[in-house]
């Protein structure tokens, strides 16, 4: 294996760790909630708690609660997986295709939602998959420029 190939390798098991870690243990320190069977939601309908915030900006301007929460919803979602875009493709040839990228971005997104509704760690959001696997294609498209513009060489 290359030298680069091990670097990208690290840096997508680096991240996947990372990305783990700040969703299971992080973002869910308190552990009590396990025990708490209201925690476990389920939201279906695509982007009814963006806009819930988004509504909640214009009507009350001054309560920086829905726009700390809209900016953490929606641009920490897509950021969080920007790097499984990028990565994933210089790691395993075989999943490079944009197909195969978007899909497995998808299914780890969702995994993460089952898993926080299973041990009700969280709600299991539509938005959060959707904007998860935004980010996904938001990377590859960020590798493929990169790639143009000879940046990146996966050779």
């Amino acid at each position: 294996m290359r030298f680069h190939k091990c670097i990208y390798l690290l840096l997508l098991l680096f991240y996947f760790l990372s990305l783990v870690w700040f969703l299971v243990f992080y973002t869910y320190k308190d552990f009590s909630r396990l025990t708490n069977l209201s925690n476990s939601q389920i939201k279906l309908i695509p982007f009814e708690q963006t806009y819930h915030y988004i509504n909640g900006i214009f009507k009350k301007k001054y309560d920086n609660h829905y726009k700390e929460q809209f900016i953490t919803q929606v641009f920490g979602n897509v950021v969080l997986f920007i790097p499984w875009g990028l990565l994933l493709p210089l790691t395993i040839k075989k999943l490079s295709a944009k197909f195969w990228v978007i899909f497995s971005g998808f299914f780890l997104s969702f995994l993460f939602e089952f898993i926080q509704f299973t041990f009700k760690l969280g709600i299991f959001d539509i938005d959060d998959i959707i904007l998860n696997t935004l980010g996904v294609w938001i990377g590859w498209l960020l590798l493929d420029i990169l790639k143009n513009f000879n940046i990146i060489n996966e050779n």
